[in-house]
């Protein structure tokens, strides 16, 4: 911060009104007000910490989840015993399949106007529960290698798989069949990039269909998705790009670039103030302008 407005104090000092009174009347001095509101503008904005901000790498988030209620925030199902194989083995507890909208409070530090995000879960073996408030989340870019636990392979084909098939921002978006194959398909895809055979095979890696008992559109959906998104590359990820919440103890989550855009709360709350500081120091360079005339 401190080297941009060293170079910002460089930028508008041949200009400075107050180094010769001749500049209020002439087109340099009026040059100079316009360089100095700009001055200031950005000067507001690197003082509120805007760019560091949005610069930074690991930036903290605070959720709590959306409570269990049917039909509202949270659309899936559940395998229950013998349906999956999970990690190799036979799952013997129920896992939750679907999407869970989060409500972020807070990011990078500063509270926010509450913001509802369906999510997916991208691991096997933790664990995030329903109606819970968490603190401790980082933010990571997922195209950029940031999440850290993710093969190249994996982060294409997840960007792949959001780019032709996530439903959308709103939970109304999502029902039970597309929200569990969707989940479906994210832990697929974390868990045997490149080999998408879902559906009843021991062939199918550490993360499998073992004999779905209810529900077997979902599984039949994902198998769909997963041979369209399998040699597809999205070139940038369009608007869709995943992002990852992460955390050492509990269930990294997947989310959308379009909702991310609309955390950042200095990106909202510091340019109206920095316009109007910009304005205002504009103005005021005109007026002494008319007056010196």
């Amino acid at each position: 911060m401190s080297l941009i407005i060293e170079l910002l104090s460089k930028l508008r000092a041949p200009y400075y009104p107050g180094l010769c009174k001749k500049y209020r009347t002439t087109t340099a001095g009026y040059n100079s007000r316009l360089l100095t509101a700009v001055f200031y503008f950005l000067f507001f904005l690197a003082a509120t910490g805007f760019i560091s901000k949005v610069s930074a790498q690991s930036t903290s988030i605070h959720f709590t989840t959306m409570p269990a209620t049917t039909g509202t925030g949270v659309h899936g199902q559940s395998i229950t015993s013998g349906q999956f194989v999970i990690g190799g083995a036979v799952t013997t507890v129920a896992e939750w399949a679907g999407e869970i909208d989060i409500q972020v409070t807070q990011y990078n530090g500063v509270n926010i106007t509450p913001v509802w995000v369906p999510t997916f879960c991208i691991q096997l073996s933790q664990n995030v529960s329903l109606n819970t408030s968490y603190t401790t989340y980082l933010v990571k870019n997922v195209a950029s290698g940031d999440e850290g636990t993710l093969t190249a392979t994996a982060v294409r084909d997840l960007t792949t798989l959001y780019y032709l098939f996530y439903q959308g921002n709103n939970s109304s978006n999502w029902d039970t069949t597309t929200a569990t194959a969707f989940q479906l398909d994210c832990w697929k895809i974390t868990s045997n990039p490149g080999n998408y055979t879902i559906s009843g095979s021991s062939t199918g890696g550490t993360f499998y269909d073992n004999g779905w008992l209810a529900g077997g559109s979902a599984v039949t959906l994902a198998q769909t998705w997963l041979s369209q998104v399998s040699g597809t590359v999205v070139a940038g990820g369009g608007s869709t790009q995943p992002m990852a919440l992460t955390n050492g103890t509990y269930q990294d989550l997947i989310y959308t670039q379009t909702i991310n855009n609309s955390f950042v709360p200095f990106g909202i709350k510091a340019w109206p103030g920095a316009v109007l500081l910009g304005v205002i120091v504009f103005l005021r360079g005109k007026r002494r302008l008319k007056t010196a005339g």
